[in-house]
């Protein structure tokens, strides 16, 4: 019987530890309307370095054609630890270049979850 209370305390009853769900939010604010442009999206790039863009959009988001409004964009996959840089582009499809050129570049570092050190087990198996 102790034996099987040792297994089934190691099986189903492991230390569960609540994780934090962590997110980046980006605010992007809409550039100065100007005529004939219709701006459908932003595009979001994300780096883990300073400039190191790559040339396809990690995200984007919708602009609505004439973008007044301020709108974000959530990263829910950062890295706990890591560094992240971003830049958005503006998206007019009817343009002669398509897209803007980048905008300023926001960086911040993912908090890291703390947690315990493991606790020590031992047993008297019969």
């Amino acid at each position: 019987m102790k034996t099987f209370m040792l297994y089934f305390l190691l099986l189903f009853a492991p230390m569960v530890m609540a994780q934090t769900v962590h997110q980046t939010t980006i605010t992007i604010t809409p550039p100065a309307v100007q005529t004939g442009v219709t701006i459908t999206r932003y595009d979001v790039f994300k780096a883990i370095a300073s400039g190191a863009y790559g040339t396809t959009p990690y995200g984007s988001v919708n602009a609505g054609g004439t973008p007044t409004a301020v709108v974000t964009f959530v990263d829910t996959t950062p890295v706990q630890g890591q560094t992240s840089f971003f830049i958005t582009r503006s998206f007019c499809p009817t343009c002669t270049f398509t897209s803007s050129v980048n905008s300023n570049e926001i960086s911040g570092t993912t908090p890291v979850d703390t947690k315990p050190n493991a606790p020590g087990i031992s047993g008297v198996f019969q």
